[in-house]
């Protein structure tokens, strides 16, 4: 069931929405930014279901604004069969296109809602849309008719158009608080402290990755590999270490993931080298030992370098530089003495 009162975090965001049904000032169109797992889709359909909640002129209070789960909208609302309830999705890969917008959004905003006040669509991945479904949407949130309301879902509101953006209330997720990722993790997936710690520092703020890394056998694969590379590493001498090449190969649709663990490997091993307190603030408690064991084989200067290399070498890849080359050089880089 979707509910304000179940979203962690991004307290203004839902109390402005509350106030937009409390007070029954609606816009037409909205942007809802965040990455992936940071619970666009929980407030969106959280909205969506209080918009069309038969009990909500109930609440006495602005701040108690919420669906009540129990009217037949809610209900068949949470059955996934809300007839005023439209969500439009790709028909055809990850792009969205001119055809989804004209089949799923122009031929549906002509009729009117079934039963409810508003007929809502909700578009995810909208940051996807072509530039023609764009402006095939445009056409229809330039001059709506008075019972539609569109919530656009994102991972990057930059890539919509101008034209878009200033006739959408736009709503930017923050990312949460390390306490709030941490104790949901460690309560509802009934993990120990040491490991919720883990998932919670990788996951930055963002509860979805958080539960993700923690349930995902992949995780622990790509993490394993990282830490037995780290280990292995520094015994082997400059010819062996092109070796390593076919193991990053082996995890190339994760190379993100393998870099984002390895860099925070390496701040870890610099917390450890240069603070007194080091110990009592790495991200990744479970793996002390091992780091205190390989760093007396690195200077602090050579770890710094070690995690600029790996940021240099994930930057690089997002501009889609060549693949192989730019793991030699990282390996490079990493076992050069500094």
């Amino acid at each position: 069931m979707y509910n304000f009162n179940d979203i962690k975090g991004n307290e203004q965001i839902i109390k402005n929405l509350r106030s937009m049904i409390y007070n029954n000032k609606l816009s037409h169109s909205y942007i809802i930014d965040a990455p992936k797992g940071a619970g666009k889709k929980l407030i969106a359909n959280s909205f969506a279901k209080a918009i069309q909640c038969e009990n909500i002129k109930s609440a006495n209070l602005e701040e108690t604004v919420n669906a009540c789960n129990s009217c037949v909208s809610c209900r068949t609302f949470d059955g996934g069969n809300h007839t005023d309830v439209i969500y439009v999705n790709s028909e055809k890969g990850k792009v969205i296109g001119v055809e989804d917008i004209r089949e799923q959004v122009g031929k549906n905003i002509e009729l009117k809602p079934y039963k409810y006040q508003y007929k809502i669509f909700i578009i995810d991945n909208a940051d996807s849309m072509t530039v023609q479904a764009q402006n095939a949407l445009l056409k229809t949130i330039e001059e709506p008719p008075n019972y539609g309301i569109f919530i656009l879902l994102s991972e990057n509101y930059n890539n919509f158009l101008p034209t878009i953006l200033s006739r959408c209330v736009i709503f930017k997720l923050k990312s949460l608080e390390f306490d709030v990722v941490f104790e949901y993790i460690k309560n509802n997936l009934n993990i120990d402290s040491t490991e919720a710690y883990v998932f919670a520092s990788y996951a930055q703020g963002n509860i979805g990755k958080a539960v993700e890394m923690a349930t995902s056998e992949r995780f622990t694969e790509v993490r394993s590999m990282v830490l037995k590379f780290i280990e292995d590493f520094y015994k082997k001498d400059f010819i062996d270490i092109f070796s390593e090449v076919s193991v990053f190969e082996d995890f190339k649709e994760d190379i993100n993931m393998v870099l984002d663990i390895l860099y925070l490997c390496y701040r870890d091993m610099i917390v450890l080298k240069c603070l007194s307190n080091g110990s009592e603030i790495i991200i990744q408690k479970d793996k002390k030992k091992l780091f205190k064991n390989i760093l007396e084989n690195f200077s602090s200067e050579h770890l710094f370098y070690g995690a600029e290399a790996v940021f240099s070498a994930k930057r690089r890849l997002a501009l889609h530089s060549n693949f192989q080359m730019t793991i030699e050089n990282l390996l490079l880089k990493l076992k050069e003495k500094r």
